[in-house]
């Protein structure tokens, strides 16, 4: 496991430089599909499940997102591209951009939503943007497992983010997924609220972010994703907050050796089609893109949670150290009331929302 994640670090600081180095405003070149596409094929058929797509007329879909290669949020995308296009017989062909190269993760959805992109994934806070609801799934401390969490992607909670999503946007959530606890890597120890005071922690420019490092008692500057580890190595900020599937991979323990099991918030992924794009899209072709994503997201979720022991015991090993929180109630406690006076401000069936997730708790 070890060898793999040090092949994916590599990796990963290669796109970074990449991505560093590329522009929203420049032209960027397509990647290749992670699948071997059979657009050539005169009749593309299934050689999944039966279903014959030879009367299908071949779509493109143009798919970007701002995650670096590396990344589980990534792994579980690109499996899904290459499941689509094994059951399709290659009648659904990519025209793939990744890593940044269209955009940050912001720019991206904002394309996604004109219908310059077709398609793009995202962590689902972003998303708060469009539907205020989806600042609910980030509120500090609401979830207390991950199990928790996938009780909550799995129920019938969610139809209400995607149809509010729907409503105040030209995105259609086609579903959700794990990507992880989200934890603090700084430049000192920090085990209690006493040690949180004052710290920089960088959160990305949305609200509930922020009120969740003020809650914290630490100073909240925003910083895009993609300036994250400049920021961090510079001193722009003391500490960085992301899943551990993002943090290890990037090197962040390298430049703060200081990793808290915050687990201030349970991160989810969510992927969006532009609207129009998906409407127009043949019922065949839509029912396989959904199939075909539905059928992976709970192996990913174990992907995911066993993923973070590895993760804790590589940051240790690489000199870095992983604490918990000295009275883990603390922090819950600050943030409980955040909660309902949140939901209040939100208006509409929100406290309902936030009274159903909490009664899943396990």
């Amino acid at each position: 496991m070890k060898k793999v994640l040090s092949v994916l670090l590599g990796l990963v600081l290669c796109l970074s430089l990449m991505a560093c180095g590329s522009s929203a405003d420049n032209a960027a070149a397509p990647e290749t599909a992670p699948s071997t596409s059979a657009a050539d094929s005169q009749t593309p058929q299934s050689t999944v499940g039966g279903d014959d797509f030879s009367d299908i007329k071949p779509v493109k879909i143009k798919f970007a997102h701002g995650y670096a290669g590396g990344e589980l949020a990534v792994e579980l995308v690109e499996e899904w591209m290459d499941l689509v296009t094994e059951k399709t017989g290659g009648a659904v062909e990519w025209e793939y951009y990744s890593g940044g190269s269209l955009g940050s993760i912001t720019e991206i959805i904002e394309q996604t939503d004109l219908g310059a992109v077709d398609l793009t994934v995202t962590d689902t806070s972003q998303l708060q943007n469009y539907a205020e609801e989806y600042a609910i799934l980030f509120y500090p401390f609401l979830f207390q497992s991950y199990e928790h969490q996938l009780k909550t992607l799995e129920s019938d909670i969610m139809d209400k983010f995607s149809a509010a999503l729907e409503e105040n946007s030209n995105l259609h959530a086609l579903g959700y997924y794990v990507n992880g606890v989200r934890n603090i890597c700084s430049k000192k120890q920090l085990a209690s609220l006493e040690d949180c005071k004052g710290v920089i922690l960088r959160v990305p420019e949305i609200q509930v972010y922020k009120d969740t490092a003020t809650l914290l008692g630490m100073v909240p500057t925003t910083i895009s994703y993609s300036e994250m580890y400049t920021a961090f190595n510079s001193g722009i900020c003391e500490a960085v907050e992301c899943p551990n599937n993002s943090l290890y991979p990037s090197g962040y323990h390298k430049v703060g050796p200081y990793i808290l099991k915050a687990g201030h918030m349970f991160s989810s992924c969510a992927v969006e089609f532009n609207k129009d794009f998906w409407n127009q899209l043949d019922p065949q072709v839509q029912a396989v893109l959904q199939e075909s994503f539905d059928s992976l997201t709970a192996a990913h979720a174990e992907k995911v949670i066993a993923a973070d022991e590895e993760f804790y015991k590589l940051y240790e090993e690489e000199g870095a150290t992983v604490s918990e929180w000295a009275d883990a109630q603390a922090p819950a406690d600050a943030s409980k009331d955040y909660w309902y006076t949140s939901a209040e401000a939100l208006g509409g069936d929100s406290k309902d929302i936030v009274d159903a997730i909490v009664a899943l708790r396990i």
